[in-house]
């Protein structure tokens, strides 16, 4: 969907900035979309498995 959508804008090459939960995204497209990424900036990525678990601040917050 990103890739048709920069064809749609008419972007060429792009270079993505990507924080937390969207590294994995991130890292897709620049594998998927070479020709699309001129750059991938990674901020703090979640985009690989984590062996340690949540925070126990996550656990602390009240739940709906």
């Amino acid at each position: 969907m990103i890739e048709q959508a920069l064809e749609k804008l008419g972007v060429g090459k792009a270079i993505f900035v990507v924080h937390s939960w969207s590294g994995a995204l991130g890292a897709r497209i620049a594998l998927d979309y070479p020709n699309r990424v001129a750059g991938l900036v990674m901020l703090a990525p979640a985009a690989y498995p984590w062996p340690g678990g949540v925070g126990w601040y996550n656990n602390s917050a009240p739940r709906r």
